[in-house]
């Protein structure tokens, strides 16, 4: 049985979990439908993931915008800020 299952039976909490575990089952599950509860009780478990997190979908959106024709324009405004 997976840590995941565990922990969403109740068997295993992730204040237990060694923080490499942690790590692991977020860059596993983080895009996983139905995980979202146990990603919100990792972001505030390790605020090293919540900032993570943070800058992983600010890359998202800078890159989603780069794609689009003003790209010049965008990359000069947005692309030079420090995360």
């Amino acid at each position: 049985m997976s840590v995941c299952h565990q922990i969403f039976q109740g068997k295993e909490t992730l204040k237990t979990l060694p923080t490499e575990q942690k790590w692991c089952i977020y860059f596993k599950y983080r895009v996983e439908e139905g995980m979202e509860p146990l990603m919100e009780e990792l972001y505030h478990e390790e605020e090293g993931i919540m900032r993570a997190d943070r800058a992983l979908k600010k890359l998202i959106w800078i890159k989603s915008k780069a794609s689009r024709p003003n790209h010049d324009v965008f990359y000069n405004n947005y692309c030079h800020e420090t995360f």
